[in-house]
Formats: structure tokens, sequence, C-alpha cells
């Protein structure tokens, strides 16, 4: 093999993990090496956000551009460095997906954070209705609680009754 093939060394590494193969040809003890300038070359990389580029995948054979709220499309007009993408898709993408607030009490809803306050008008009765449910269920544990309390209470009285009457 004389050409130098380049790819990203995490999905080499996890197809080497997944596969024990060479990806190329069949060959035993398949190594790669990291070439420290090319890295910095694609980290200097300007990309788009690829939130805003699968959206724009999703969309693209519906005619559509971006999701919509309301009236009002929601795109994410970031422009960076390979680098700075981790940065971005945590702290500050409009496309990133946020959890209900309801989520400890067992709503699976998520969405762009946009459209949050439509599920939580529009599903009040249903958030109500599952904290009622953890509400009774932590009544149920408090009670179990309370009565293994006054089981051993009554089996420590018993004990020092017993003492008691031995002595």
């Amino acid at each position: 093999m004389d050409e130098t093939l380049i790819a990203g060394e995490n999905c080499l590494k996890q197809f080497i993990t997944n596969n024990s193969t060479c990806p190329i040809q069949p060959h035993d003890d398949c190594q790669y090496s990291v070439i420290k300038p090319m890295r910095r070359l694609i980290n200097d990389l300007t990309v788009i956000c690829p939130r805003q580029f699968q959206q724009e995948l999703q969309t693209s054979g519906r005619n559509e551009e971006g999701q919509t709220f309301g009236s009002m499309a929601v795109i994410c007009d970031f422009k960076g460095k390979i680098k700075d993408i981790s940065d971005h898709l945590n702290k500050s993408c409009v496309l990133k997906l946020v959890d209900c607030w309801f989520k400890e009490f067992n709503c699976s809803y998520s969405c762009q954070e946009q459209e949050l306050e439509k599920h939580l008008n529009s599903n009040m009765k249903q958030h109500f209705d599952l904290v009622m449910t953890k509400f009774a269920s932590m009544q149920r544990t408090i009670q179990q609680q309370q009565m293994k309390k006054e089981m051993i209470e009554m089996i420590m009285m018993m004990m020092v009754m017993a003492v008691m009457m031995t002595a």
C-alpha cells in the first residue's frame, strides 16, 4: 500500500475497535499515526454548525429552510473553526436540545429551547399528573419507612422488656 489515507482519528479508532481489521485491506497489525501539522490544518478549517448541517440535510427534500417556530425559522449561523465546535455545541448553539423541566417526573420530551415554553404550556395537565404520580409514590415510601421505624421501635421495646424480666 503506497498511498497515504487521511481519516479522522476517532472514526478510525472506533472502526478498528469494532471490526478489528484494517478498513482498507485485510492485514495484521493495522497501525496509524497522527500527523500533527495535518491536525493543525484540519483544526483551523472553517465549518458551519453540524446541527445546522444536519437540519439542512433533513429539510432539503421538502424545500424548507431551517425548523420553524411559529412563523420564525430557527437557524444556527455558527461559522467557526473545527477546534471550537465542541464549545459551540455545548454552550451557545440555538439548535441544542433541552430536556423538559419535568424530566425528573418522567417526562421524556426534549426540544429546542425556543419550543420548550410551548411544550410546557400545552402539557400542563400531563405534567401535573406526572407530579401527582411521583408525589403518591413518595407518600407510599414515607409510609413504608414509618412502618419500618415503628416495627423497629416495637422490637426494641420487647427486647428491653425481656431484659428487664430476666434481671
